[in-house]
């Protein structure tokens, strides 16, 4: 019941006032900005050193020579939990597509694996298909594979950011 309190207005605003039925950028607009990317790069941010930005501003650096050249290189750590978290978020969500999509050139992967497997089930469910040996439990498998392999080589890439960032993001400064 509380599940219908926040996905009928969500859905009305997604699709009559932003106009994005059937846009790629219903896929992306819900998970740009979540409290939980703010808070960790708040929290490393107001770790920084302070001295460093006052001595870039005594050499006259502005505030944007000083986050683009000072800030963001100190934050590769958080910055990198926070892309691996966007990226497995993005990669995994077949909800959205579920509610937002009907054309089929929209379609993203794991909403594809998902109607695959459902397509697989009915027909194993489907009294004139007995006897014929469906192999679900190899389809299966191969799509584990198929969602599973480009999340693990995004994580082993920022691998050696990850645990940093999660700490850095946790402790009070």
């Amino acid at each position: 019941l509380l599940f219908f309190f926040f996905m009928v207005p969500f859905y009305i605003l997604v699709t009559r006032y932003l106009g994005l039925k059937d846009n790629i950028l219903a896929l992306i607009l819900p998970y740009l900005v979540t409290a939980w990317y703010v808070l960790i790069l708040r929290t490393s941010f107001s770790q920084l050193p302070s001295e460093l930005m006052e001595a870039a501003r005594i050499d006259g650096a502005g505030e944007w020579r000083i986050f683009f050249q000072i800030v963001l290189p100190l934050s590769k750590p958080a910055l990198a939990t926070v892309a691996l978290s966007f990226i497995l978020r993005y990669w995994n969500d077949w909800f959205l597509a579920l509610l937002f999509i009907n054309k089929d050139t929209l379609y993203p992967l794991q909403y594809l694996l998902y109607i695959l497997m459902k397509n697989i089930s009915f027909l194993a469910s489907n009294p004139q298909t007995t006897g014929i040996a469906l192999p679900a439990q190899s389809a299966r498998m191969a799509m584990a594979v198929l969602a599973f392999g480009p999340a693990l080589f995004s994580f082993l890439l920022l691998q050696k950011y990850f645990v940093r960032g999660i700490t850095i993001g946790g402790l009070k400064g």
